[in-house]
């Protein structure tokens, strides 16, 4: 067994060493004295955390403020062929189509799947590279900004192409717009970009502070949730959907200018004093490597050899994450939740299909769930957390433990109440309940961070990354067929089938939840 197994199986005891500082501090030592130590880096915390929040920020402004105009700008494009291939005379191009003519089940159904291979086309290279990424990331040479500024470029180019795509539909199928998802294999996409966004944080800010932060940067999502789709709906009510989807596109070009600010943050490695003189004496490090190299017969391995060797290295030095079985129970709840919440994406459809209102005025309905998450993030949350904390006297894993059971059992109601609401009003209730739950992930990366070793936190996040990913691969056309499914039964009520499904979902969460144990002795 490697000096990196013993390390990581120590953590199921110990927690990491953490710092406060935002001087260089030692965050690893080891006994031997030939062996480097782990430094922070010397980074403003506060300048740091204002830079990652603005990123978040722009990137979740971005997608959602193109959200409701891209699903409007489908369905016209569906409505479109349907009425030329079924009923040319109704409707001749470019006469424009009523909304109201466009809710018909062929179309919503045409249009649920779209985007949901679509979301899947998107998630498929973040779970193939999120591994080597990952590696890569933690490789000094390279590093996170990196590979941050890499899956930025591939977002980006992404964006262009979905709107091209659109731009151009009498001339590009709309289907078309799935090959965006592969400009995800440069930086490996959302996934990787989350990542290294988390592991950043993880690399500067302790873990007395770090759930904080967490919630900060679920804040600046949040708010962006909130804004971007009252901007975006209120400018498509009077401007059709194509303006807005031009804005919202250009945000993706600022996020990616914001990225250039972001420091890098991975720690470095430094020989301890005395270290020089830990080899044999008289042995020449330099002379010897340079012997052996002379001897070296010259090989150019293929680039499938190369390839093969990467992923397996990354899956070897990946594989020890593994080997706790307290990260492995909080890994799946991860892949269930982000099944269950991929309902998220069909509320929209779910919304202007059942209650039969436009698609404008069911954004609101994302910026409503956007003040409830602020509410839950700025005042629930801080006082539950300090009430555990503080009143109840409780270690910071347990508090973390308990805030995650309190949100799943939140995301389970809220999910089955929406399904089985029978009026809008009835429906912005149960997405009340639901969206008081969705403070869940951000308390798990809290609680799982504690059982990992520092050097192993970008691979870390880059396997929660590839396990969210895949949910996503899986949740948007599970949920998607069961809206198709819901919707050819005929009746209203079965249109809140995925919902239905959640809710099954996040009961398997909750169970894998209340399985979590802690160790008996906890570091504060």
């Amino acid at each position: 067994m490697d000096d990196a197994e013993l390390d990581l199986m120590n953590t199921e005891q110990d927690d990491p060493l953490l710092q406060t500082d935002e001087e260089e501090e030692v965050v690893e030592s080891m006994s031997n004295p030939g062996e480097p130590v782990t430094v922070r880096r010397k980074i403003n915390q506060t300048k740091f955390i204002v830079i990652c929040i603005a990123v978040l920020f722009v990137l979740d402004f971005a997608a959602f403020f193109d959200l409701i105009p891209q699903t409007r700008i489908f369905e016209l494009i569906v409505c479109r062929n349907y009425f030329d291939k079924h009923h040319p005379d109704r409707f001749p191009y470019p006469q424009d189509i009523p909304e109201s003519e466009c809710k018909t089940n062929a179309v919503q159904s045409q249009v649920a799947y779209i985007q949901a291979i679509g979301a899947s086309f998107d998630a498929l290279p973040s779970i193939i590279l999120l591994l080597p990424y990952g590696q890569l990331a933690d490789n000094p040479r390279y590093g996170r900004r990196f590979v941050l500024r890499l899956s930025m470029a591939g977002i980006l180019l992404g964006a262009y192409w979905a709107l091209f795509v659109c731009s151009f539909y009498r001339y590009v199928p709309l289907q078309a717009i799935w090959i965006g998802g592969f400009f995800a294999l440069i930086g490996g996409g959302p996934g990787v970009t989350n990542a290294m966004v988390m592991t950043m944080i993880s690399d500067v800010i302790d873990e007395a502070n770090r759930s904080t932060v967490y919630f900060q940067t679920s804040l600046a999502a949040v708010v962006a949730q909130l804004l971007a789709p009252a901007i975006g709906s209120a400018m498509m009510m009077k401007l059709g959907p194509w303006i807005p989807y031009f804005f919202g596109t250009a945000f993706f070009t600022v996020c990616c200018l914001l990225i250039l600010l972001v420091p890098e943050t991975i720690p470095r490695q430094v020989l301890k004093p005395g270290a020089a003189h830990s080899a044999p004496s008289g042995f020449d490090h330099c002379s010897a490597r340079g012997s052996l190299e002379a001897h070296r017969p010259i090989s150019r391995p293929s680039l499938a050899l190369k390839m093969k060797a990467l992923f397996a290295t990354a899956w070897k030095e990946t594989k020890l994450i593994f080997s706790n079985r307290t990260v492995l129970l909080i890994l799946s709840t991860f892949l269930l939740s982000t099944l269950g919440r991929k309902q998220v994406d069909l509320l929209l459809l779910y919304a202007s299909t059942r209650y039969e209102i436009t698609l404008s005025k069911a954004g609101f309905v994302h910026s409503f769930m956007a003040c409830v998450s602020i509410v839950l993030l700025l005042l629930v949350l801080p006082l539950t957390s300090s009430y555990l904390s503080k009143t109840l006297k409780l270690p910071s894993n347990e508090k973390d433990l308990w805030l995650s059971k309190i949100s799943i059992v939140l995301l389970t109601i809220g999910s089955f109440a929406i399904g089985f609401s029978p009026t809008f009003v009835s429906m912005i209730c149960a997405v009340a309940i639901y969206t008081l739950g969705c403070g869940f992930n951000a308390v798990c990366l809290s609680l799982i961070s504690a059982f990992v070793d520092p050097k192993y936190s970008a691979r870390l996040y880059s396997v929660i990354s590839l396990i969210i990913m895949m949910g996503t691969l899986i949740g948007g056309p599970l949920l998607a067929g069961l809206f198709n499914l819901g919707l050819n039964l005929g009746s209203s009520a079965w249109v809140g089938l995925p919902f239905f499904g959640s809710g099954v979902i996040h009961i398997f969460v909750l169970l894998s939840v209340w399985l979590i144990r802690l160790p008996s002795v906890q570091l504060e």
